[in-house]
């Protein structure tokens, strides 16, 4: 039965990706003569937009194992905590997105608690844009985030909203990612206040495990 279902699935994935660029291909030919959209030319496209780009050779890089030293902040002037902990990035389909698991300790006012997390990090050529999305253990939801790379491609910036857990609306969030030479990673954590200023509550320097 889970064969058939995945079977069944992958199908309608497939089934609904062909519908969605068969119907922006003909939109296209019936705003020019009306022809009938060639099939070959809408698959090349379509293909080009699914390899690996520059992007992705950059992202392969950081494949490794990772110690982590975590700052967490809980308000605007708060003392800071902090815990350790380890992950490892690997790319995964083809390349196309890398794929990171964490383990360690997250530190709240004093008290440690154990900590694991997982995250999809990729370059979509299609929006081209950076997107990430990551789960752990300190919450039931997904945050799924877009952003865009400095000039260097060093330094990416992601936005993300996810509701408020202290009441109505929704919380922004930036995250910013620094590449800092091969075996040097920070990675910090915005949110937004409410008179617009961005509150950094996370601050994460990474060091490559079998860096020299």
């Amino acid at each position: 039965m889970k064969k058939i279902f995945k079977t069944l699935t992958s199908a309608a994935v497939l089934i609904g990706t062909t519908a969605l660029v068969t119907t922006q291909v003909v939109s296209q030919h019936d705003h020019q003569d009306h022809q009938r959209p060639d099939m070959n030319e809408m698959w090349e496209s379509w293909m080009k937009l699914a390899q690996p780009g520059a992007e992705h050779a950059r992202m392969a890089k950081q494949a490794g194992t990772w110690s982590q030293e975590n700052t967490h902040w809980m308000y605007p002037g708060a003392e800071p905590s902090v815990s350790h902990s380890t992950a490892t990035i690997k790319p995964i389909l083809g390349g196309r997105f890398m794929m990171e698991t964490s383990k360690g300790t997250f530190s709240i006012q004093g008290q440690d608690f154990p900590f694991e997390g997982f995250g999809l990090f990729g370059y979509d050529r299609l929006k081209e844009k950076h997107v990430y999305a990551w789960a752990d253990n300190m919450g039931t939801m997904i945050m799924i985030g877009e952003g865009t790379a400095d000039p260097t491609g060093n330094v990416i910036t992601y936005y993300s909203e996810f509701p408020n857990p202290m009441g109505e609306g929704t919380v922004r969030m930036k995250s910013v990612s620094h590449i800092i030479g091969d075996d040097k990673a920070e990675f910090e954590m915005y949110e937004q206040q409410p008179d617009g200023s961005w509150f950094r509550n996370m601050m994460i320097k990474a060091t490559r495990s079998n860096a020299n």
